[in-house]
């Protein structure tokens, strides 16, 4: 097994960790270059011009497919079974839509969460001194 296809040492996604997952997964993609698959900022290879490099392009679309298909892998294997639901979904296609919905599923101000981070700022102490 290669260093790329190993898994991070994050806890796997659950309905209380979602920040601190959220800066090791993200962490975790930047350090092997596959963050900008989640962001939508790295696309699939534009096919090439008539006349162009057929092979050179195939060769790069291959590849791009790999790093689509192992940020995937990545992401289905460290979310915990009972939010699988969230990305485990048909339309779901590429690293972005997956990413996106984990944001928008984990990060909208519903009332749940809301009153999880009063409670926290409540539990919230001073240290003396």
């Amino acid at each position: 097994m290669s260093a790329e296809d190993r898994l991070p040492g994050v806890d796997k996604l659950n309905d209380t960790n979602w920040p601190i997952w959220k800066l090791q997964i993200k962490t975790y993609f930047e350090a092997r270059e596959l963050w900008r698959l989640c962001t939508g900022e790295e696309t699939e290879p534009a096919a090439p011009a008539e006349g162009g490099d057929v092979n050179a392009y195939a060769q790069q679309l291959a590849k791009y497919q790999v790093r689509v298909a192992r940020v995937k892998s990545i992401l289905l294997q460290m979310v915990s079974t009972s939010q699988l639901h969230v990305i485990a979904q048909q339309h779901l296609q590429s690293p972005r839509d997956m990413w996106n919905e984990l944001v928008q599923t984990f990060e909208r101000p519903s009332l749940s969460n809301k009153l999880q981070l009063h409670t926290r700022l409540l539990d919230i102490a001073m240290e003396p001194g």
